[in-house]
């Protein structure tokens, strides 16, 4: 049984327009601190920007997997597009990573021969920058833990509202000091990239256990299979497989023994009723085993069956 994982249609077009917002008003800012950083000379405020290109780049691809998985499944994707969230997501991170390699680059070259910093323009385009970014986390805040896709657009709009204080911070700290405190340009460049690293490196991680069909977090196997157990008329529960469809749809299939008394269409809708209200469990396969098998375990290893290659190709 499947419970529709976008059941209220208002908060999915409310999320959309949001989106849109945050990628129009993150582009302004792009252009902003792209153009600030050249005049003043401020690598803070360029490997800011790098890191506003990646916001654009993530919002945009989180607009672009929301629409994709709305699209109904067919027989090539019986599940739909629902994964293309957490592609999108695992590609935000990893091109976060190949833009803190390159700050850092930048950041050394910076170190061994600093150049002169324009503080009057750095610090207004760092101010705009926070302006916007503050605008756009408040907007993206309430609908953050919508999916995967969202939360890694929002911790994209995150980290770079950081970046806006670190920019605003150098800047300040270079008009009092001159040139006495130019390293702190590339120094606080450096600590953007650690924190693009950070966020990388969550939504990396995150991503990658769903793809490679991990226990969602926040749910034990055990509980689960004690939910099951408890259900009256259930004996015995194994095969008991969970994983993530998506950051929203969790799947469960397993094989439960039944007393010969119990219904199986009561025993099923009570088992289902049981795991979507305590483990928020959407999507169940059970199959109905009248004896157990000898051996069975709660969680057995999915064994390939010989010749399942070659019969692979044979059907292509």
């Amino acid at each position: 049984m499947c419970a529709e994982p976008h059941t209220d249609d208002s908060n999915e077009q409310a999320v959309y327009r949001h989106l849109q917002f945050a990628a129009a008003l993150t582009a302004s800012v792009l252009i902003v601190e792209i153009v600030g950083g050249i005049l003043s000379h401020s690598l803070a405020l360029l490997s800011d920007a790098a890191h506003v290109f990646l916001d654009v780049f993530a919002i945009g691809l989180t607009l672009f997997a929301v629409r994709l998985s709305r699209r109904p499944p067919s027989h090539r994707r019986t599940y739909g597009w629902h994964r293309a969230e957490v592609m999108a997501a695992l590609l935000n991170g990893l091109t976060l990573f190949g833009v803190a390699i390159g700050i850092v680059y930048h950041a050394i070259e910076r170190f061994k021969s600093p150049p002169g910093i324009r503080w009057g323009i750095m610090l207004p385009a760092g101010g705009v920058g926070l302006l916007a970014n503050l605008v756009v986390a408040l907007r993206l805040t309430s609908h953050r833990n919508h999916s995967l896709n969202v939360r890694s657009a929002f911790l994209h709009v995150l980290s770079d509202l950081f970046g806006s204080v670190a920019v605003m911070f150098a800047a300040v700290a270079i008009s009092f000091t001159g040139t006495r405190l130019l390293w702190i340009d590339p120094a606080l460049a450096v600590l953007i990239a650690l924190l693009i690293c950070h966020g990388a490196f969550k939504l990396v991680k995150e991503s990658l256990h769903i793809l490679l069909e991990g226990v969602p977090a926040g749910i034990e196997i055990s509980a689960v299979a004690e939910t099951i157990r408890t259900v009256p008329g259930v004996r015995g529960v194994h095969h008991l497989h969970i994983w993530g469809l998506c950051s929203q749809v969790v799947t469960l299939s397993c094989h439960i023994v039944k007393d010969d008394s119990a219904a199986s269409d009561h025993l099923i809708g009570e088992i289902n009723r049981q795991l979507h209200e305590r483990h928020g469990i959407t999507d169940t396969t059970i199959q109905i085993d009248e004896e157990p098998r000898k051996g069975e375990r709660l969680i057995e290893p999915l064994r390939h069956p010989p010749g399942a290659a070659e019969q692979g190709r044979h059907n292509h």
